[in-house]
């Protein structure tokens, strides 16, 4: 299962990741703080969430700022906001305490994220 953000501007413009990495973006722009909570919380199913281009452009900058500086290439962020160099072998975890290490992100992920954020207009996503 996959989601799509539809540019607001340009529908040809999309950014594409799997459920597993889009839930990790969605965590990691939570505890950003930048954004109202039940703003970024729409953000983690289909078409219910959507940001402004001004909204993406505060994601890009908080990303780049606060996330991406912190994060070494090839590190990964899980959902718990820790970093960590390796990743799992694609385990699933299905204990709450052990549930985060489903979520890694690599450090190439986000800030293809952050490219896309600073380039769109808004989005929406599906």
């Amino acid at each position: 299962m996959g989601i799509r953000l539809i540019d607001a501007a340009n529908a040809d413009h999309e950014f594409k990741a799997s459920f597993w990495h889009w839930r990790a973006i969605v965590e990691v722009i939570l505890k950003l703080k930048i954004l109202p909570d039940g703003k970024v919380e729409f953000l983690a199913a289909p078409y219910t969430g959507h940001l402004s281009q001004d909204e993406a452009r505060q994601v890009a900058r908080a990303l780049r700022h606060n996330t991406l500086v912190d994060l070494e290439p090839g590190e990964h962020v899980l959902m718990n906001g820790k970093h960590v160099d390796q990743v799992d072998n694609s385990h699933i975890y299905k204990s709450p305490e052990r549930k985060h290490l489903n979520y890694a992100l690599s450090r190439e992920e986000l800030a293809e994220f952050a490219d896309y954020c600073e380039r769109c207009g808004g989005f929406k996503v599906e």
